[in-house]
């Protein structure tokens, strides 16, 4: 059976942490927070006995570094590794779906998004879309895709499972030997 730890960057959000908190507590390992807020938000952590929580406090905020580091500070048995913003909200059959997407993914999947329902397009990232944008290879019109020019698409929610060239990193899982190189 496969381990999964969550990584959980957090700046200043106490009231998404406790959300996103509550939407991991039924599915992860662990949960380990590296908190950047000006005030640290561990009350928000102790709210949760039941969960397995390392904290960790970075500086100076970035949502890179504090991921990494989380990732640094995960459990080394975990086979997965998921990193996750503080205002993710996790649908509650979200976990148990990407653990059985897990349990029957090749090898050569290093990788895999949580489907982002509430990823809104502003009006003018359309025009990533076009044709004539592909064309001159500065945005890929494939979901998912990188362009020659080494841009990405939009990624948008998927209805099935998709095979994609990157990843975003709000909700993102990987094999943890992806992670350990």
């Amino acid at each position: 059976m496969k381990k999964i730890t969550v990584a959980l960057a957090t700046y200043n959000e106490e009231d998404n942490l406790d959300d996103c908190l509550s939407s991991v507590k039924n599915f992860a390992d662990e949960i380990v927070i590296v908190d950047a807020s000006l005030e640290s938000v561990e009350s928000v952590v102790t709210a949760f006995p039941e969960l397995r929580t390392g904290y960790v406090h970075h500086w100076p905020p970035s949502a890179a570094a504090q991921r990494n580091a989380g990732i640094r500070a995960c459990d080394p048995s975990a086979t997965l590794v998921a990193s996750a913003d503080d205002d993710t909200s996790f649908e509650p059959d979200s976990f148990a779906a990407m653990l059985r997407f897990w349990e029957s993914a090749g090898e050569d999947v290093l990788g895999a998004s949580f489907n982002i329902l509430n990823y809104r397009l502003p009006g003018w990232q359309s025009l990533k879309r076009s044709r004539i944008v592909a064309r001159l290879g500065l945005y890929p019109t494939r979901l998912g895709g990188v362009a020659p020019s080494g841009w990405q698409s939009v990624f948008g929610n998927f209805s099935q499972t998709q095979f994609v060239q990157w990843l975003p990193t709000t909700a993102v899982v990987w094999r943890r030997h992806v992670l350990n190189r």
